[in-house]
């Protein structure tokens, strides 16, 4: 992945189809994948520091996000502190709302980095 100057204007999606199968498709910004595991999947999930210092670029604090999946807009907040970034508030919403259980993997794209929206994208 490159960082450019163009990764500012990106969005993030994640789409399921109906069936609850997820084929990976041409990516267009930045993108970080996440194997579930049970405390991802029933408390908080962490974004990896390197993404975050590379095409999130915020300090600490907590930051309003939006996952979008399958046309559905979720909210969530993402914490940053000490170097440790969480998706928390929000979070079990969209996990119950998308039926996403431990072992299932999920594809981040950040599509707007300024609007801070992501595509995600589930697989099993």
């Amino acid at each position: 992945m490159e960082s450019t100057s163009h990764a500012l204007d990106l969005e993030l999606k994640l789409s399921v189809g109906r069936d609850r199968r997820t084929t990976f498709s041409r990516t267009f910004g930045p993108i970080f994948m996440k194997k579930l595991a049970h405390t991802s999947v029933s408390h908080c999930m962490s974004i990896p520091k390197s993404f975050w210092e590379t095409y999130i670029k915020r300090p600490d604090g907590k930051f309003k996000f939006t996952f979008e999946t399958v046309g559905i807009v979720w909210k969530v907040v993402v914490c940053s502190k000490n170097g440790h970034i969480r998706v928390t508030s929000g979070w079990p919403e969209y996990v119950r709302g998308n039926d996403i259980e431990v072992g299932h993997i999920l594809k981040f794209e950040c599509v707007r980095v300024r609007k801070s929206h992501f595509i995600v994208t589930i697989s099993h």
